[in-house]
């Protein structure tokens, strides 16, 4: 204040920036008081207080160098203040908001100020606080509520002054704004909240538990629905509380107080009803209010979506006999009922003053609140019981760390609690000692005891606030703490002449290098050896020798010293002499006997070396040595283990190795670094073996051989054989079955086996044996039983086969129907057998020759065409079933005699018409016997092959006529797709061909062909070919083509024979015309000449008939212009074939009237050609050549 001597009292004189904890003194410079008076300490006075006493004078400086030891600073005359303030507004009239800038005062820095704001609506009535801290430099924001239009704004500074000596100015500026001093800092309230506490009779000091609690954020703004606001506030000043309500949500001024303000603690009546009273109580706290078990709870919050806000919620607790007319926490309404529903509660609420009116009914559930809470209610509930517990992390000697707690309450009844209260009890009697008043519930504290070993009586009390009359619940934890180490005995290790090595034993080596020992030799403490102080084991030297020493040792932890223990011992004496009577030599050691002479008996021996053994006494320097040469023994070395025998789970092995002491190697086994033991195997002292092995597995064994402290390993990997595995089949056969068997596993060739059927046991061959039938009859519908075991290296393996035979097949029959080129073949389905499993034949053959499959199938039909019209072919019908003997039938018959077989002309009369052919009478030749013949006939005839490489075969008559015939190609005719070419083959471009007689054969890479020729030597010779017997013109040349090896795309196609004729040749003029004709079905001509001119001419006869796999089959032929000029070309069409295929045209020259002579030139020569029957037999050759491949 100005004008007053005023200074501060600091802790320390050489930091005065501890505002915090500076005391601060004022005393009136009238000089009534300015003397004689008391300290600030009231211990003592201050004799005299003047601006001019100089030896008592104080500086404003903050004291340094110790000159002012009563800690004194800043000690002045208080000077006159001059302050205000400079701020900026946005618009007083729309945003409502002042921000000030910073403070400007006259004062020196040691007396400057924070200043809260206040301010007057249009400069009048009360003054309406604004915010209670405005940095003097840095300013604040001050916010007024919409219905201020002028203001008059104060500034206070925060000083505490008696009410006697306040003084304010103020500050007139624009806005009427206005600066008020009042020299008084604001004490500070160490609370949070305000509670307010009801009671069911007027006694507030909790000797009755109270009937609700509502606790609040003091100064908070808390909307109370239907568009109302409450706070709770406290005067420090006057030390007075009040609830305030207010008509809007925002708690803006006007508020009405609906509890009105009254002291703390102090208890006053307030109606609930005309006949319901409580006794009200205010209260004020740091720490939330603590939830009871078994009330009513609920909490507010400043918002519905943040329930998180822990810091500004209020609480609220109502007992349980409250359930009806209950003043709600802004006591302006009432909570009409309340009660639980589910896990939350369900109230009603009024917004009258009187109790029963209610505006609807409201669900609280356990969450945050939803919009549908106005009143920012959450976490609703009625209070289960608490059930909470520390968990210790560690105990130590004189601490305890609590890790976290647990408790059995939801995390919203225990989320805003600091933490908790902990004390204690020695031997759970005498007063609780405090120890923390804030252990985290999730971070845990570290407790410190002021000694070890104490038996603890631990309590834990939750930082909730308990308003009187409720007691809130603690835990105890009785707990004991360890007592320090401390060494529990004395072991003597090496006792000498001077020197002692001792151990000693502690009961407790958890504290490691936290442990030091103290050791006292004959009760003085002796540190000659650093070591000693770690321990466990100790030498002291420098001992007199044969004397006895005493030697105590104790523990220190943590400055905590266990009792000492103690031990004697006794030194040893001299000897004068020491003998050695043997000495035994080792691998890495002598062992020796030896006799001391004099002295101490027990005396030690104390040196050796490889080759020698010395002993050596040590007084003085006196030493007696004796020496004794030995060598030691060689270590062992060169281990080896091998693997006599394998089996499944067992193997035998061997191990070897050199040197060592004789009679002590032992040896260990190990199998996959797991321990084994190796049972030796009797007569052998190297070999044993390991059992209980699993089959088929790789296994690590390693032998451990250890002989006089040196140890080797010998290792060896190794596969055991698998387990024997069966495997079994079976073939059925009509009049037995075969069962045959494999295994896998095993020792190889150690498997036997054993067959049973049906329960007997059958003799078993190496891998099947065979079970008949009784009487060699297929049984019908018979059960059998087969089991098979196999056995090996003891393990055996079993396999069970079962099956019921079939019923034999049967019920098989056929028909067929032949027609002019083909045969219908029919059956019946074959009854019985194996299902799906029956396939049938359709076979034809040819005079003795093979069956050839027509039809492989499982239908019931077969259709066979291209057959020869009356001819007999033999048939067959073959019904298969898997193992069962074929089912058939088989006969013959003849195809029906061709319709079309009539000859051109009719044969003019001159002849007949035989298969379609004419055979025309003498004198009279050609295709309808229509030329007349020259009575100058010969039937020398020249035939050869050609010398070239090519298939041609040439033929002369009479070295008048010349002409050949030879192959051009073979081609394969797609008949489903317009008849286009699968493949062909050129013939003329071959190579490789060869002659044999008359004929001319190729055979390579599969495929056969063979072109051969024969001549007819009398007139109407009959030729047998393809089921027919055929009448030939003497000369006539018959040409035979055979065709083997084709690989035919599809069994559908067609196949092409291309032949080349050359047109005759007399002497040297060519004959032109060529004529083709098919009168019917069975035989085709062509005639090369002109009938009315020409001397000669040449008729081809061209059967309709093939062999095609041994079966006679139809054909057809087609000419073609030549390749060349003056030749033809006939084209045999043909059906598939899967062995050969066989065609027979036949030429002959009809001498017309032939009377050129050629001269020499003109003539060739040409060996003569060979008798029919050698080239019969070269076709036969062929054929049945073809037919085997």
């Amino acid at each position: 204040m100005p004008g007053f001597y005023f200074y501060e009292k600091h802790i320390t004189s050489s930091n005065c920036s501890d505002t915090r904890n500076a005391g601060r003194a004022l005393i009136t410079t009238d000089s009534k008081f300015s003397y004689c008076t008391p300290s600030e300490s009231f211990a003592h006075y201050i004799e005299d207080m003047s601006i001019s006493n100089e030896s008592k004078k104080r500086g404003v400086a903050c004291p340094t160098g110790g000159s002012v030891p009563d800690n004194i600073a800043y000690s002045s005359i208080v000077p006159e203040p001059s302050f205000s303030f400079s701020f900026t507004f946005s618009s007083v009239f729309f945003d409502r908001i002042i921000t000030i800038k910073d403070f400007t005062n006259s004062w020196p820095s040691y007396l400057t100020y924070s200043m809260p704001m206040s301010y007057q609506a249009n400069g009048a009535g009360n003054q309406i606080p604004l915010t209670s801290s405005c940095s003097a430099t840095a300013g604040c924001v001050l916010s007024f509520p919409s219905d201020i239009r002028n203001a008059t704004v104060y500034a206070v500074p925060n000083f505490l002054a008696p009410h006697s000596q306040l003084q304010i100015e103020s500050f007139n500026f624009q806005l009427n704004l206005c600066l008020v001093r009042r020299a008084s800092p604001i004490q500070p309230l160490n609370a949070t909240y305000l509670l307010m506490i009801s009671y069911p009779q007027n006694d507030c000091s909790g000797l009755n538990a109270p009937l609700a609690v509502m606790s609040a954020v003091i100064d908070q703004c808390y909307v109370g629905g239907f568009t109302r606001s409450y706070k709770y506030t406290y005067d420090v000043d006057t030390d007075k509380a009040a609830v305030v309500a207010y008509n809007n949500e925002v708690c803006q001024e006007p508020g009405v107080e609906s509890i009105s303000s009254t002291h703390l603690g102090q208890c006053q009546l307030y109606l609930l009803t005309g006949t319901k009273a409580r006794f009200m109580s205010f209260k004020v706290s740091e720490f939330p209010l603590l939830p009871v078990e078994g009330h009513y709870f609920y909490e507010k919050h400043i918002t519905y979506e943040n329930c998180s806000d822990t810091t500004n919620a209020g609480r609220t607790l109502i007992h349980a006999s409250e359930s009806t007319c209950v003043r709600a926490e802004n006591y302006d309404r009432f909570i009409n009922s309340i009660s639980q529903q589910g896990a939350g509660l369900l109230s009603s609420y009024s917004v009258s003053t009187s109790c029963g009116q209610t505006s609807g009914i409201t669900f609280r559930g356990l969450s945050c609140g939803v919009e549908i809470v106005p009143d920012n209610i959450a976490y609703s509930t009625v209070v289960p019981e608490l059930v909470f517990a520390p968990f210790l992390s560690s105990v130590s000697l004189d601490s305890i760390t609590v890790k976290y707690f647990t408790n059995s309450w939801p995390s919203y009844l225990t989320y805003s609690m600091p933490g908790y209260s902990m004390s204690y009890q020695i031997d759970g009697t005498g007063n609780q000692i405090p120890l923390t008043s804030s252990c985290s519930a999730t971070a845990g504290c570290t407790l410190n005891f002021p000694s070890a070993g104490l038996n603890i009586k631990l309590y834990a009390t939750p930082n909730f606030y308990a308003p009187p009359g409720i007691t809130p619940q603690v835990t105890t934890q009785t707990i004991q703490l360890p007592s320090p180490p401390k060494v529990t005995s004395i072991n003597i290790i090496k006792t000498m002449h001077d020197s002692i090595t001792f151990e000693y034993v502690v009961n407790d080596l958890s504290y490691g290098s936290e442990t030091t020992y103290i050791v006292k030799v004959n009760g003085v403490e002796n540190n000659s050896n650093a070591s000693c102080a770690v321990g466990p084991s100790c030498t002291i030297k420098g001992l007199v020798a044969g004397s006895n020493v005493t030697l105590s040792v104790y523990a220190v932890t943590r400055n905590y010293a266990s009792v000492e223990f103690t031990q004697n011992a006794t030194l040893y004496q001299a000897i004068t002499k020491i003998e050695l009577p043997t000495l035994v030599s080792r691998t890495n050691s002598l062992s020796l006997t030896y006799n001391l002479v004099g002295g101490d008996k027990r005396y030690p021996l104390l040196s050796s070396t490889t080759n020698s053994v010395t002993t050596v006494h040590p007084p003085a320097s006196q030493p007696l040595p004796q020496t004794h040469n030995a060598q030691t023994l060689a270590s062992i070395s060169n281990q080896n283990l091998t693997v006599v025998s394998l089996a499944t789970t067992s193997v035998i092995v061997e191990y070897s190795y050199n040197g060592g002491v004789p009679g002590e190697t032992t040896v260990s086994f190990t199998v996959n670094s797991t321990a084994a033991t190796c049972t030796p195997i009797q007569g052998s002292s190297s070999q044993c073996n390991i059992s209980s092995l699993t089959p088929g597995s790789t296994y690590d064994i390693v032998a451990t051989i250890s002989n006089d402290g040196t140890t080797v390993t010998a290792q060896k990997t190794f596969t055991t054989y698998p387990s024997v595995v069966l495997s079994i089949a079976l073939e059925q056969y009509n009049s037995y079955f075969n069962v045959s068997y494999t295994t896998k596993g095993g020792i190889p060739g150690a498997t036997t086996y054993i067959g049973v059927v049906n329960g007997t046991e059958m003799e078993a061959h190496p891998g099947y044996f065979i079970y008949h039938y009784e009487n060699g009859q297929y049984p019908s519908r018979k059960i059998f039983t087969i089991v098979v075991y196999a056995t090996n290296d003891g393990d055996t393996d079993m396999e069970i086969l079962r099956f019921t035979t079939y019923v034999p097949p049967g019920g098989f029959s056929t028909s067929q129907v032949f027609g002019v080129n083909s045969v219908n073949m029919t059956w019946t389905e074959l009854v019985g057998g194996k299902p799906d499993s029956t396939y049938y034949q359709a076979t034809l053959d040819f005079e003795g020759g093979p069956n050839i499959v027509k039809c492989n199938t499982t239908g019931f039909y077969c259709y066979i065409d291209n057959l020869v019209p009356d001819v007999e072919y033999y048939y067959g019908f073959y019904a298969y079933n898997s193992f069962f003997n074929p089912h058939y039938n088989n006969g013959d018959s003849h195809t029906y005699p061709e319709l079309n077989k009539n000859c051109t002309d009719d044969c003019n009369g001159q002849g007949q018409c035989v298969i379609g052919s004419c055979e025309c009478d003498q004198g009279w030749d050609g295709p309808s016997c229509n030329i007349k013949l020259s009575s100058n006939t010969t039937q020398s005839i020249v035939l050869a092959p050609t010398t070239t490489n090519q298939p041609t075969l040439s033929i002369s008559f009479n070295n008048q006529v010349k002409f050949s015939i030879g192959l051009l190609k073979l081609v394969e005719i797609d008949t489903v797709n317009n008849n286009t070419d699968v493949r062909g083959l050129d013939l003329t471009t071959l190579t490789g061909w060869k002659s044999s007689g008359n004929g001319l054969y190729y055979n390579a890479s599969g495929l056969s062909i063979f072109i051969g020729a024969t001549q007819v030597k009398q007139d109407n010779a009959e030729v047998y070919f393809a089921g027919q017997t055929y009448n030939n013109t003497v000369g006539s040349i018959l040409y035979n083509i055979t065709i083997s090896g084709w690989a035919f795309a599809s069994p559908n196609n067609q196949f092409e024979i291309h032949a080349s004729i050359s047109n005759p040749t007399i002497c040297k003029e060519t004959l032109n015309n060529s004529t083709f004709s098919t009168p019917n079905n069975l035989t085709s001509s062509l005639l090369i000449g002109d009938a009315t001119v020409s001397e000669a001419l040449l008729q081809g006869k061209l059967v309709h008939s093939s062999m095609v796999d041994t079966l006679p089959n139809i054909i057809t032929y087609r000419s073609e212009s030549g390749g060349s000029v003056n030749t033809t070309t006939i084209v045999a069409i043909t059906p598939t074939f899967t062995r050969s295929i066989t065609i027979q045209p036949s030429f002959h020259l009809i001498n017309r009237n032939l009377t050129q002579e050629c001269t020499t030139d003109d003539s060739v020569s040409l060996a003569p050609i060979s008798h029919p029957s050698f080239i019969i037999m070269l076709i036969l050759i062929s054929i049945l050549l073809n037919i085997l491949i």
